[in-house]
């Protein structure tokens, strides 16, 4: 059997190579999917990283992705092989390209969006596939009116049978490869006035049975929405969500029943939605850990007033690299992108070379200087300066 799996896998690679140059069409997606799905079709089979081409690289008519999408839908509506659960999500998560690319039809990203909601408590998925691309008001098209009540479901936890189903099934198989059910097993029929290697099997089977089921039954209760979907809500303007939302955050802060990401993500989306009581709360408390992407999400002025008043004189120094660096300067290069009537001569010190074009200026002494000339001039002109968050922008650093 291994040997037959390492066939396939050398055969999976081999053709990977061949194809680099080839034609991804849908006979080539096709046959991809066969080839892993034929690999990790095994039982107890531990499923390793799925290499698979992206949506956004492939010759795909709508009709032809739906196909696709239905095939990968296939992977989690069977009940024989456990490793087919997680290789559906990261097949998903290669055709979603993680934020849903501009290359895929929207009718394809809403497909996409439904089927990885309507399976998101199933094992084997990975976050990040949400996204973090606020600056894309249009993304919002992506979610239908279901995948929005699926929102919904998940925020109040609705899971079913299916789901305990998934997670009882794969308990099963890892249980059945341990000797201690067995040696369980020995050690109750030993109070058996009748002993045979049937009734040892059956012991050992109601052993498996009732561990598996407990495991199944813990997993799936505990299993609960991730941070990336509740700022989602937020993000989704779905003022339905408010009232569960606030239910939600209370229970995490008076419980501790979740982390301070998902805390954090409760108070962004609520404030999004107009929560007055969380939006003073952020700019109290969690403005020295904001991203570009919050100013995006947010698109208030008065935020980012605040993140220029809490951060620029702060004096702190964050690290970068393993090395110290200063937050007076991040502050202004996460605030630069968002200025809309900025002088022209308080633009970002690029240098200029003919071989390789635009480029960032080594000296930071210089780099120092732009942001303190930036922050003087914010100041001086608080009254007048305009912000925008939507359009092409410029990033100094990247990040």
């Amino acid at each position: 059997m291994q040997r037959s799996v390492i066939i396939i896998l050398c055969a999976i690679c081999c053709n990977s190579l061949q194809a680099q140059e080839a034609k991804r069409d849908f006979q080539y997606f096709n046959s991809q999917i066969d080839s892993i799905v034929a690999v990790y079709s095994i039982e107890n089979y531990k499923a390793s990283e799925v290499e698979y081409a992206f949506f956004s690289e492939a010759d795909l008519n709508v009709n032809e992705q739906k196909k696709i999408i239905e095939k990968i839908k296939q992977l989690f509506e069977q009940d024989k092989y456990v490793n087919l659960y997680s290789i559906g999500h990261k097949l998903l998560g290669y055709a979603m390209w993680f934020a849903y690319p501009e290359q895929n039809p929207i009718e394809t990203n809403q497909l996409l969006l439904e089927l990885y909601l309507q399976y998101y408590f199933y094992p084997g998925r990975t976050n990040g596939v949400i996204g973090w691309n606020y600056s894309d008001l249009d993304r919002r098209k992506n979610y239908t009116p279901k995948a929005k009540q699926r929102i919904i479901e998940i925020l109040e936890g609705k899971k079913g049978e299916t789901e305990y189903n998934a997670y009882l099934f794969i308990e099963k198989a890892t249980l059945e490869k341990y000797t201690y059910p067995w040696e369980n097993a020995a050690q109750i029929m030993k109070t058996q006035e009748v002993q045979n290697a049937e009734m040892l099997r059956q012991i050992r089977d109601s052993i498996i049975i009732a561990s598996a089921a407990q495991y199944a039954k813990t997993i799936v209760e505990s299993a609960s929405i991730d941070p990336d979907l509740i700022r989602m809500i937020g993000f989704l303007d779905m003022k339905e969500a408010v009232p569960i939302m606030q239910q939600k955050l209370s229970d995490c802060i008076e419980n501790n029943r979740c982390n301070d990401d998902s805390k954090k993500s409760y108070r962004y989306a609520l404030a999004r939605l107009g929560d007055e009581e969380q939006r003073q709360y952020i700019l109290d408390n969690l403005m020295e850990n904001f991203r570009k992407e919050d100013f995006y999400y947010f698109r208030d002025d008065e935020i980012v007033w605040k993140y220029i008043e809490v951060n620029f004189p702060s004096g702190r120094y964050i690290s970068m690299y393993g090395d110290p660096f200063p937050v007076f300067l991040m502050t202004m290069n996460n605030v630069y992108p968002f200025i809309k009537n900025l002088p022209e001569e308080l633009n970002f010190p690029y240098a200029y070379d003919e071989d390789i074009g635009y480029y960032l200026v080594d000296n930071m002494e210089e780099q120092y200087q732009w942001a303190q000339s930036l922050y003087e001039w914010l100041m001086a002109n608080k009254d007048n300066v305009e912000f925008d968050y939507d359009g092409e922008k410029k990033y100094p650093w990247g990040w």
